[in-house]
């Protein structure tokens, strides 16, 4: 369902019906009802059914899912594009070798942290689109990447070219043409996570968790014109089931990237 905080100005409660309109899903008033209470008054969803709740409050969405709260954050995004300013290298830039007005379509948008050092590395000529297959967590990120309190401008106008798209990322790529992107990325759920972190339990408590299926990998060959690259834990078997012909890392890093070229 998607609701308001209390006491909503009249410009989230439009927000609210544009959002729920888009979702399909149930615009609930949420008059002085706390968010259990109001997720108990709701009667829709089988027995199992992923339930979430989407509250529009004062200056930002917030996802209420499994017992867990989520809310759009950049993450490291803003220190890493602060270390390449400064003239230090990013592994993830490094290695998808990303220049200025490169296209990039990242297949697994997630919280779009590595979509945003991507669209700063690529600059105002380039391109990135992010492909999020569940449809709430895309329009999470969409309207946080336009309503974040960014701190310096850099991030702001990187986040601005981010194009969101609420889709399957196989089936978006076997719509396109070849060679329409210079690099494909994937940044799949990690088998376990790297930390404990609440921002990453409530992440997985509602994204996808399906691995990046050869299938995907060889459409997404086709679809990119430089190279697909593709990140893990160092210690994940599912780069060993993919066998990258290319495995970049840093020595210590606990973080790998698998690059295919492009073709085959």
């Amino acid at each position: 369902m998607v609701t308001t905080g209390r006491d909503p100005l009249p410009e989230q409660q439009e927000t609210a019906r544009r959002l729920a309109r888009e979702l399909g899903a149930r615009l609930v008033e949420r008059g002085q009802l706390s968010l259990r209470r109001l997720a108990q008054s709701d009667a829709s969803g089988g027995a199992g059914a992923r339930r979430w709740v989407l509250v529009v409050e004062r200056h930002r969405l917030t996802l209420h899912a499994g017992g867990q709260e989520l809310f759009f954050h950049p993450g490291m995004a803003a220190s890493r594009i602060g270390r390449l300013l400064d003239g230090r290298p990013d592994p993830m830039v490094q290695a998808m070798e990303l220049a200025a007005g490169d296209r990039v379509l990242d297949a697994t948008l997630g919280l779009a942290s590595d979509a945003l050092v991507a669209s700063f590395a690529v600059g105002a000529r380039g391109q990135v689109v992010g492909v999020e297959r569940v449809a709430v967590l895309a329009v999470l990120v969409r309207e946080g990447l336009k309503s974040y309190p960014w701190p310096r401008p850099e991030l702001a106008e990187a986040a601005a070219r981010i194009q969101v798209v609420p889709s399957d990322h196989r089936s978006y790529l076997a719509e396109l043409p070849p060679a329409s992107f210079d690099v494909v990325y994937f940044d799949a759920m990690f088998h376990q996570p790297l930390s404990g972190s609440a921002a990453m339990a409530a992440w997985r408590a509602v994204a996808s968790h399906e691995p990046v299926h050869p299938e995907a990998l060889a459409l997404a060959r086709r679809v990119a014109r430089r190279a697909v690259v593709l990140k893990d834990r160092r210690d994940s078997p599912r780069l060993d089931q993919l066998r990258p012909p290319v495995v970049r890392a840093s020595r210590s890093s606990r973080v790998v990237y698998g690059v295919w070229p492009a073709g085959g």
